[in-house]
């Protein structure tokens, strides 16, 4: 599975049981399919990203689950295997209707490769992050991304943009309102925030009002 190849990787959930799969594209064909974990109970909203620099691929995704609550899980995909099926990254959050929606996103920094996972405890009003460093592993607490405005945030898009290490965070909350910043991954910063505290509100936020570029 290496970068520039042909090859692919498909992730996904069996709803006959507490297990989720990938199969390999070599090309030509899909190989057979095998466990990628039988850690999450009921497997919702995957977000598949790999990296510009290696053949490494991440997944997220979020569990229908009640303990630990509605937990994110992140899997490393190292280009043979998904390390035992053990999530790289598991976070609790607060609610039990977290997985109603995506409130999690996760993308690869185009330069350096580096990741950035920015996400909703669907509680809060401050969202929350975590960058794991090319060839580095995931820290084990996560920090504040951006400054927290209005109410908690029930979608959360991630865009690289291309050539650099900038990443366009985009997100809608509670109150039907959008919000926006930019990470700058040479500073390691957040910035140039679009407040979601003001404004025309969309429809609803039960389905993903807006979309990033």
């Amino acid at each position: 599975d290496a970068i520039n190849s042909t090859s692919g990787l498909l992730t996904y959930e069996d709803n006959g049981g507490p297990n989720t799969y990938s199969q390999v594209w070599t090309g030509t064909t899909y190989n057979a399919r095998s466990s990628m974990s039988s850690t999450p109970a009921d497997s919702r909203w995957f977000r598949e990203v790999a990296s510009p620099k290696t053949g490494e691929k991440i997944v997220a995704l979020i569990d229908n689950d009640s303990s630990p609550v509605d937990p994110l899980y992140i899997f490393t995909w190292d280009g043979d295997d998904w390390g035992g099926g053990t999530p790289s990254v598991t976070i609790a959050t607060l609610s039990t209707s977290a997985d109603l929606t995506a409130p999690f996103d996760i993308a690869y920094e185009e330069l350096s490769g580096d990741v950035l996972f920015v996400y909703s405890n669907y509680s809060s009003n401050q969202l929350v992050y975590r960058r794991k460093p090319a060839g580095g592993a995931w820290p084990g607490s996560s920090s504040n991304a951006g400054t927290a405005y209005d109410v908690y945030k029930r979608w959360v898009r991630l865009e690289a943009q291309f050539g650099s290490d900038s990443i366009l965070v985009g997100y809608l909350n509670n109150n039907e309102r959008v919000g926006a910043m930019i990470w700058d991954g040479s500073s390691d910063t957040f910035g140039d925030q679009f407040a979601d505290n003001a404004g025309t509100a969309t429809a609803t936020s039960d389905e993903r009002a807006f979309d990033i570029a």
